[in-house]
């Protein structure tokens, strides 16, 4: 288990913006007969458009991460290979200054916007809703941690120290088993969604096929080896396999030249056939999956 300390170490993301929503109290809704457990509602305070450059980011370096970083059985937390620490805090640091830019933007317009909101909720509209300090709803956080076993070193007992190096133990084991598992599925998923496009439809008809089916495989290309700490050599072979399939291939080749893009979906589908047999019976993951923009 102790290999895992130098491979690595753990992140804590945390990115907050306010919602612009607010619920409303069961005393405002009609709940004749019902059971008011069952029934909410929330009122907008803005225009959503206002936030959404902020969402935005939030989402862009939520998926980023995501990407870069394996899952850890702590929520929250994520286990990034040494390899790419300082991309991820580099690349980070430019998506918080896009995020602050953004966020001072609304800060600055807050006051317009909220009597715009006055305008539009009329007798609905309620002071108390608003912050009085917007700025401090939104904010772009990360920490890098450094993973250490328990030494034993505290004022807790030796049967207590034992306790917690068993449970740490066991809490790197789930680790590699999800590092595996979320590598594998992620893989899955990028060969799955191309021979989806590469198929002609229940029409007989050819799918609009985007450059997007061929470039979302480029970053996970490019990582694979960095992310692949348990070293899975099956899956190492059918990236390999897919990457000399992909090599050099435009995504216009394969919209105007039938014969060429039915011979990568056959050359792509022998890597979803091998990946098939130790992906049966994929795990529903504990793992955050996030939609991939296409």
């Amino acid at each position: 288990m102790q290999d895992i300390f130098n491979q690595g170490v753990l992140i804590n993301m945390s990115i907050s913006v306010w919602g612009g929503r607010i619920r409303l109290p069961s005393r405002l809704l009609d709940l004749k007969d019902v059971d008011p457990k069952f029934i909410n509602a929330s009122k907008a305070l803005i225009e959503k458009d206002y936030l959404k450059p902020i969402t935005d980011i939030r989402t862009d370096a939520t998926i980023y991460l995501y990407n870069k970083s394996l899952p850890f059985p702590i929520r929250g937390i994520n286990f990034v290979p040494k390899g790419i620490i300082q991309e991820i805090d580099t690349r980070l640091k430019e998506f918080r200054k896009e995020f602050n830019d953004r966020s001072e933007g609304f800060i600055q317009q807050f006051e317009e916007i909220r009597e715009q909101a006055r305008e539009h909720l009329g007798r609905y509209f309620d002071e108390g809703d608003y912050p009085q300090n917007i700025g401090m709803k939104f904010g772009f956080f990360w920490r890098f941690f450094i993973m250490d076993s328990p030494n034993g070193k505290s004022l807790i007992t030796p049967e207590m120290i034992a306790e917690e190096q068993e449970k740490f133990i066991q809490t790197i084991a789930i680790f590699k088993s999800m590092a595996i598992d979320s590598l594998r599925i992620r893989f899955a998923e990028l060969v799955d969604h191309l021979v989806e496009r590469l198929s002609q439809g229940i029409d007989g008809k050819k799918k609009i096929f985007r450059d997007s089916a061929i470039e979302n495989f480029a970053p996970f290309l490019e990582d694979f080896e960095k992310l692949n700490i348990n070293n899975d050599q099956e899956l190492a072979q059918l990236v390999e396999q897919c990457r000399d399939i992909l090599t050099g291939i435009r995504p216009d080749e394969l919209r105007t030249s039938e014969g060429f893009r039915d011979a990568i979906r056959s050359s792509i589908g022998q890597v979803q056939n091998q990946m098939d047999h130790w992906l049966i019976d994929r795990p529903i993951r504990a793992i955050v999956k996030i939609k991939r923009k296409d």
